[in-house]
């Protein structure tokens, strides 16, 4: 569905620019809409790899070996 929305608006900018007969502004307008959506796409996997990487703890952290003398 969300490449259909974006294909659909990828159509209507060159529709546009192309009625205005500036095809070269056409081709500029479709160039960026690709190379935001290949950001957003990079974004996205980059995203999702950081939240789905495995975590490791290190239980001696959690580990309460101090008492009270050790503190003063």
């Amino acid at each position: 569905m969300k490449e259909a929305k974006v294909e659909f608006i990828d159509e209507q900018c060159i529709n546009k620019e192309m009625t205005t007969g500036s095809s070269k502004k056409a081709c500029s307008t479709l160039k960026t809409l690709r190379k935001l959506k290949g950001v957003l796409n990079s974004f996205t996997i980059y995203s999702s790899d950081l939240c789905n990487y495995p975590l490791q703890p290190d239980p001696s952290l959690l580990q309460n070996d101090h008492t009270l003398e050790d503190l003063s």
